[in-house]
């Protein structure tokens, strides 16, 4: 075990620069001081874990690099900001406490190639929160608020999933793949994005909420075997006062269906005032069917907003390519003007089982 403590006594600032690397192959590395910890300049290395605990801030500069199996970090006056290229596998707790309103970020990026792990994560209040694993992302088993701060998790060419309800301000999820199953809720604008796979909005306590914010969604699903799909709602969608809703999703796939958007007979998309816009393109190849907007539950605007859903499906050979297709549920808005209808769908449009009413 290395242990090293604030170099000016108790109050002090302990500091680490120079091209000098620490290493601990058979051990904990512990770092600790009174003031805060800067690291700078160097590169630490441990198989096992690395402890950094201060009184202060635990701030990460220049070209520093870690790298470390296991990760625990405490600021008990200030922020954790360990935003550089690292190397990270679990992060067993960063937490950041604020002192006289000072303080409580944190920011946490690794590169590892076997994702990264929170396992306990406490922030102060009102404080950001940026959380970057590039191999994936794996969320602790809590609820997580950062109030009237932002909060961003990416999981890179991983996925994920949400383990307990996100709240903040403006809110960015991303990654390769995402479930949400639980509630999501931004005062401000929210994005959700994967870029590899199936963004899925599950049935069971999965609600987006934005505020007067735009709530953005887009999903896309690579070339694959089975069933492929860019973005999936089976919970509910919807933003407040005059925040808009887009739904983006493409999927490319082979041997099964493929489709861009999927509302399911479980969801809903709804908004105040704001316009509703879901685009979705499906590709098929082989003997598979396409389809780029298939809608079983409810869009809704409430007031004066509209609703537009356009679909594009097309692919080589298949059994069917239908742009939209609606299977029952509703679309409605509160728009009675008959020269500017309220829904507009653009694409050809094929009714199947279930009654499909439109109200605008």
């Amino acid at each position: 075990t290395q242990r090293v403590r604030g170099m000016f006594g108790e109050y002090g600032y302990w500091g680490m620069q120079g091209d000098t690397p620490i290493s601990g192959s058979s051990g904990l590395i512990a770092l600790q001081s009174g003031g805060s910890i800067s690291l700078g300049n160097t590169e630490i290395w441990t198989w096992y874990g690395l402890s950094l605990s201060a009184n202060g801030s635990i701030v990460q500069k220049a070209d520093t690099q870690v790298t470390a199996h296991n990760l625990s970090a405490q600021a008990s006056g200030g922020d954790i900001r360990l935003g550089k290229d690292n190397y990270l596998l679990h992060v067993d707790s960063l937490i950041a406490t604020p002192q006289a309103g000072e303080g409580g970020a944190v920011e946490v990026r690794s590169l590892g190639g076997f994702g990264l792990r929170i396992h306990n994560l406490q922030s102060g209040a009102n404080k950001n929160v940026n959380l970057f694993g590039g191999y994936g992302l794996t969320l602790p088993e809590a609820n997580i608020s950062t109030g009237t701060a932002d909060l961003t998790l990416h999981s890179g060419s991983g996925g994920l999933a949400t383990q307990g309800n996100l709240a903040g301000h403006n809110i960015t999820l991303s990654g390769a793949s995402m479930s949400v199953a639980h509630s999501v809720l931004a005062a401000g604008n929210l994005s959700l994005q994967t870029t590899a796979g199936k963004l899925q909005i599950g049935s069971t306590g999965a609600v987006i909420t934005t505020g007067a914010g735009a709530l953005t969604m887009s999903g896309t699903s690579s070339m694959g075997m089975g069933n492929q799909c860019g973005v999936e709602v089976q919970g509910l969608v919807q933003a407040q006062g005059d925040g808009a809703v887009q739904i983006q999703g493409r999927s490319r796939g082979y041997g099964a269906d493929t489709i861009g958007v999927v509302i399911g007979s479980t969801g809903q998309v709804q908004t105040s005032n704001g316009a509703i816009s879901i685009v979705g393109q499906g590709s098929a190849f082989g003997s598979s069917n396409s389809h780029g907007v298939v809608s079983h539950g409810n869009v809704a605007v409430t007031g004066g907003g509209s609703i537009s859903i356009t679909g594009v499906a097309g692919g080589i050979m298949g059994d069917s390519h239908r742009d939209i297709v609606l299977g029952g549920g509703t679309l409605s808005t509160g728009l009675a003007d008959p020269v500017s209808p309220g829904v507009r769908l653009i694409g050809n449009v094929t009714a199947v089982t279930g009654a499909v009413a439109i109200n605008a």
